[in-house]
């Protein structure tokens, strides 16, 4: 093809051109090429195309032939496509009689040529502009140019005023602008003929006649049109449909253009692919001779090259590597055409030659840090392909085994050609041998071809390295290490391969993984390595990605070609085998290892809980639970113990383990794990662990996703468990140290001995178990010890109570952890020590309440005393005792109650009311300071129904001694009942029955795997709770059972002045003969006693008293009704009076208030003593008769 680039015609008067001031001219303006900024609008394209540099030549327009148009498609740009005409005039006469006619020649001339614009440049002198005259006689020479040569109302007359020596950039715009309107308008008139050429051409596709070779020249000559103009972009396009044709063609297999494939020249197969000048490619489409092999080749060619010109290098590379691979098929299913190894060769070489030619580009594109990477990771593949026909060269010559890795990268076709031995079966070759010189050194020479495979492949691992695909690399060094083990090299091999699964893990390369972990394994014993934790490590991992590579998609592309290589190649039967052998040697390597080994969450085996709820071994403590196993190996293998880990509340952990070895045939194997610790509740599966060995499988299910539910399973409470209670204690003192009651069951165990230890989570109580006190219960010994209290030898069935005092900070909710180690005399497992742990929280505040009223009479104290509940629970109160502390107090304490009395059942909206008469013996002042207390016996309702049960159910035992073990079991369940039957409080409180009898307990009984002696025996006790207190008579008194006591003390209330006030009517007036406003007589008596005060009875106090009687208006008073006196112990102080009833009807007499006096100098009213007033006429009332007239009366107040 010509020279591309574009070219600009030059022409003056001969004299100009040939003087000083026309060569300084020139010279500054090649100073100012490239145009810059170049914007072309077609009417064809929608968008502006901008070109930012375009080079021109300037060439003398006698040096350009004008020769006629060849019929063979050249670029657009091979002739001129501006003309440009130079004079300089300065006089009009001159412009007229002679540089007129020289422009009107050139014009002649240069119009004559087709699609060519022209421009005429009038240069002057800059200096010259400063006198008018001359400056409006070059104006006047210009716009004569303009009129005698404008046409078409398009200027093309330009004046270009500069001298010599001037740097005006201004000076050269108008010209410059000038030059780029005109070469633009006469590229787009070409473009536009020659793609209407094109069109015109390719719609006679379908035509005889028509070539694409010929179509292929017309279509180019505007790629290189577009490419001298710098517009690339539009270049590539033009190539790109150009393919585009091509595959069409190729589609219509009408292929009569070109010749054979090709690849069967000399150097064919060595020769640079992005070369477009190893053959006269051009030539050979003119002639129809040039094959698809050399036009794919020149296609990939001339657009990689023009996409490196728009700095896509990444691009190109990528785009010929496409090429090769793709391309390599169509030479692989002609390839008995070929040479032997050319398509190996070809694609070696092409690779290389690709990554040499983009690295020159990429030097001269001067790429930022991104793109140079996306070159990299583009090389290093190239690299690697160009190493994988090593693979395919050395496999036939024999060099490297037909096996995997080596294998990955081979073809179908190829690997068909082994005949049944496995050994490679050269097919029949033609044309000329390969001229790649280290390809053909290789061929027969293994050291030879060592040296160019572990070259090529450490140069594609540097290549990949600095891009960051370090995945990439492993295959390569895969490649390296399967070299060393095919050569001997079992240590080296063995190295590499160890440390490649590593990063195929991280990776998430199964299937690479998985043979790279089977090499190392196989190079093991051939490198002397013991079955040591390395070893345990590898095999487990192998495990791992033959049950992903089974259960999962392939996850990279070798994997398919995988599947026929190295262990997946193997049979069924052989990789059963292969598998059975590498578990027989886990389990070896298990027993020999010095410490465990862990394994988190491996695929072979998948434990999972059977069942939602737990089973209780019955005859002894504990629990059972059923988990299933999946083996997901097609081997059989051997476990040495199962264990799985629930958690419960307050973080409680069972361990459950299986007693003896497991074997785990392929599939789901079912196994019974038990745990001795009684426990019972909701428990999550947090983890499983299967130990073959010291190596240990461990299953963490607590960390699982928040989308896979969590296995929950519900362990049955064993009533004939070991059990320990902390609650209220049973004895409460409130002015003594604070106590908690511990009840610890022994259940069905005889306890050899049993150690109990308890604290608080918070650190804010210390319990005191060296002064704990042993309430109930039979024990051959037991030892209050610092933080313990051990027991030994506890016969079953027995209740243990303890008193086990505390300190620290007073809570109503007080947790308590309670720590039970105990040896059972068990025949099974006679040293079985079992440890339950129990957090009891215990409401230390009094479940009752305690109002206290006193009422003073002289040297009489009437207390009386309210029982309320503190919460929701009802209670029952057996009895309340107030009595003395000391048995040598003076005061004699009596109670008011019925014969009759019995326990009493109290809720929150119904109290309980006790009266007591506290009097002195002394007969004086009050001399006894020791104070009383007040003993309460109750239980909760609750406790007193547990009472109720347990007494029916020994009573319906005793007839039936063979339901003695039972008992527990019996109970649990009737008191389950008890608490799901929401108005049981009511009845029972209120004639104490609880109707269970709609219950069915035979199924209850059945369910459970009891006889029916059982369920008769349920029965029994169902009816004896159906009837009220009054009618259980068989079962004794109703106060019999444990009560708790709670001793409050109480203290002598304290009064110093007691007053007794009377008013009484003078005996003489008869009740039915008052009326309203009669006058009526009365004494007013006031007793004092200052017997339930401290002070002495001499002491002497002023009062003062006061009769109310306006209050409630009925009394009219006369009289000293108010007035202070001098009172003493046992005084009494009486004054008369007069009353008038103010209305008529039953009226009760005034009350009269009695208050201390106090000294106006008293500095402290605290000393004020206290004074209590009592009426003892306020229960009298008198009776007013109505008058029948109306009197007035005039009293002397």
């Amino acid at each position: 093809m010509a020279d591309g680039q574009v070219k600009a015609t030059i022409s003056g008067p001969i004299l100009f051109l040939s003087s000083g001031q026309w060569a300084h001219a020139l010279a500054s303006l090649k100073e100012r090429l490239p145009l810059r900024n170049l914007h072309w609008k077609s009417s064809a394209r929608p968008a502006i195309r901008t070109v930012q540099e375009l080079d021109v030549t300037l060439l003398l327009l006698d040096s350009v032939r004008d020769e006629p148009a060849s019929q063979i498609p050249v670029t657009l740009l091979e002739k001129p496509l501006l003309n440009i005409f130079f004079f300089s005039c300065e006089d009009a006469d001159a412009y007229k009689n002679s540089v007129k006619k020289q422009i009107k020649d050139w014009h002649t001339l240069v119009s004559q040529r087709r699609n060519q614009e022209w421009l005429i440049v009038l240069v002057v002198r800059p200096e010259t502009q400063s006198t008018s005259n001359r400056l409006f006689q070059r104006a006047s020479i210009l716009d004569k140019v303009k009129s005698d040569f404008n046409m078409a109302k398009r200027d093309r007359c330009v004046q270009l005023a500069w001298a010599v020596g001037s740097d005006d950039p201004g000076a050269w715009s108008d010209l410059l602008s000038k030059m780029k309107e005109g070469i633009l308008s006469t590229f787009d008139a070409h473009i536009m003929q020659r793609e209407e050429e094109v069109r015109r051409s390719e719609t006679q596709r379908q035509m005889p006649g028509w070539n694409f070779c010929t179509f292929f020249i017309l279509k180019e000559s505007l790629a290189y049109s577009f490419e001298g103009l710098n517009l690339i972009e539009e270049a590539q396009i033009q190539y790109d449909e150009l393919e585009a044709s091509f595959f069409q063609v190729l589609k219509e297999q009408n292929l009569s253009w070109f010749g054979h494939l090709g690849g069967t020249a000399l150097n064919d197969d060595s020769a640079p692919l992005l070369s477009i000048t190893k053959k006269p490619y051009r030539d050979m489409m003119l002639s129809n001779t040039i094959t698809i092999f050399d036009f794919r080749s020149y296609l990939l060619a001339r657009q990689c090259f023009l996409l490196s010109k728009l700095g896509k290098i990444a691009e190109a590379a990528s785009k010929a590597a496409r090429f090769v691979t793709t391309f390599a098929r169509t030479l692989r299913e002609n390839e008995s055409d070929l040479s032997e190894f050319f398509i190996e060769s070809w694609m070696y070489s092409a690779a290389f030659n690709i990554v040499d030619t983009c690295e020159e580009w990429a030097q001269a594109a001067n790429l930022d840090s991104s793109a140079m990477l996306a070159f990299h990771a583009i090389k290093a593949g190239l690299l690697e392909l160009a190493r994988c026909q090593l693979d395919k060269i050395g496999i036939v010559k024999g060099h490297i085994p037909a096996e995997a890795p080596f294998t990955i990268s081979r073809p179908a076709a190829s690997a068909a050609t082994n005949n049944s031995s496995g050994t490679a079966v050269t097919p029949s070759h033609q044309g000329p041998p390969i001229s790649r010189l280290d390809l053909l050194e290789v061929l027969n020479d293994r050291d030879a071809f060592d040296r160019l495979y572990i070259a090529t492949t450490h140069r594609a691992i540097q290549t990949y390295g600095s891009c960051g695909r370090k995945r990439f690399t492993l295959k390569l060094h895969d490649s390296l290490a399967s070299l060393d083990q095919c050569r001997g090299r079992y240590s080296s091999a063995h190295s590499i391969f160890s440390s490649l699964p590593s990063y195929y893990v991280s990776s998430k390369w199964t299937s690479l993984e998985g043979f790279t972990l089977s090499q190392s394994i196989e190079c093991r014993p051939e490198a002397e390595q013991p079955l040591d934790t390395d070893w345990v490590t590898q095999a487990v991992a192998f495990l791992k990605t033959y049950i992903a590579d089974r259960t999962a998609p392939t996850l990279c592309k070798e994997a398919t070609t995988l599947e026929d290589q190295g262990f997946a190649g193997k049979n069924v039967q052989e990789q059963r085998d292969y598998l059975a052998g590498i578990v027989k040697r886990l389990q070896e390597a298990g027993g020999m290892l010095s410490e465990n080994h862990a394994v988190q969450g491996h695929p072979a085996f998948v434990p999972r809980l059977t069942k939602s709820d737990g089973r209780l071994v019955l005859t002894e403590d504990g629990s059972l639970v059923d988990i299933t196993v999946l083996n997901a190996l097609p081997a059989e293998v051997l476990v040495d113990k199962i264990e799985v880990t629930l958690t419960g509340r307050e973080q409680e952990e069972l361990i459950f383990s299986s007693s003896m070895e497991t074997v785990l045939p392929p599939g789901i194997t079912v196994a019974t794990l038990s745990n001795p610790i009684p426990s019972s509740g909701l428990f999550v599966l947090k983890s499983a662990v299967l130990r073959m060995g010291r190596i240990v499988f461990h299953y963490n299910h607590s960390t699982a996703p928040k989308s896979i539910k969590q296995q929950v399973v519900r362990l049955p409470k064993d009533p004939a468990a070991v059990d320990v209670q902390v609650g209220f204690p049973h004895q409460v003192v409130l002015d003594a140290t604070a106590s908690v009651t511990v009840t610890l069951s022994t259940g069905r165990n005889h306890l050899v001995d049993a150690v109990m230890s308890f604290s608080n989570p918070g650190q804010e109580v210390n319990f005191h178990t060296e002064n704990a006190q042993l309430l109930s219960g039979e024990v051959d010994s037991v030892e209050f010890m610092d933080n313990t209290i051990c027991i030994k030898n506890v016969v079953p069935r027995t209740l243990l109570r303890f008193n086990l005092p505390y300190s620290g900070l007073r809570v109503d909710l007080m947790k308590v952890q309670v720590h039970v180690k105990y040896l059972t005399a068990t025949t099974k497992t006679p040293e079985q020590r079992r440890t339950i742990k129990r957090t009891r929280t215990v409401n230390t505040a009094l479940p009752l309440a305690v109002n206290v009223q006193d009422y003073f009479r002289g040297q009489r104290l009437f207390s009386k005393f309210r029982i309320s509940c503190a919460s929701e629970q009802p209670l029952r109160i057996r009895d309340a005792v107030l009595q003395n502390k000391s048995t040598l107090s003076s005061l004699r304490i009596s109670r008011f109650r019925r014969a009759d009395a019995v326990p009493e059942t109290i809720t929150p909206m119904r109290p309980a009311y006790y009266l007591f008469c506290v009097e002195s013996e002394s007969g004086g002042q009050r001399q006894d300071n020791s104070g009383m207390s007040l003993l309460l016996t109750f239980r909760t309702l609750r406790e007193d129904a547990e009472t109720t049960v347990t007494d029916a159910i020994n009573h319906a035992c005793s007839q039936r001694p063979s339901m003695a073990d039972h008992r527990a079991w019996m109970w649990h369940m009737v008191m389950t009942e008890v608490d799901q039957h929401s108005a049981w409080a009511d009845t029972y409180g209120s004639n104490g029955n609880v109707d269970l009898r709609h219950i069915p307990w035979g199924e209850k009984c059945s369910a459970a795997g009891l006889s029916a002696d059982v369920a008769e025996a349920m029965e029994s006790v169902v009816e004896t709770l159906a009837q009220g207190r009054t009618e259980r008579t068989h079962l004794g008194k109703q106060d019999k059972g444990d009560w708790r006591t709670l001793c409050i003390p109480v203290d002598v209330p304290i009064l110093s002045i007691l007053n007794a006030a009377r008013i009484s009517i003078a005996s003489g007036i008869s009740g039915d003969s008052i009326y309203a406003g009669q006058s009526l007589q009365a004494i007013l008596s006031i007793k004092t006693t200052l017997h339930w005060g401290q002070g002495s009875t001499d002491d002497q106090h002023l009062l003062r008293f006061d009769i109310n009687a306006e209050g409630e208006g009925n009394w009219l008073v006369s009289g000293p009704k108010r007035g202070e006196y001098v009172a003493k112990d046992d005084s009494t102080l009486e004054r008369q009076i007069t009353l008038v009833p103010l209305r008529y009807g039953s009226l009760s007499l005034p009350k009269v208030s009695v208050v201390p006096v106090m000294d106006p100098g008293n500095e402290y009213p605290e000393d004020t003593p206290s004074c209590e007033t009592h009426q003892m006429h306020a229960a009298e009332r008198v009776s007013v008769l109505p008058r029948s007239a109306r009197a007035t009366y005039i009293v002397d107040l």
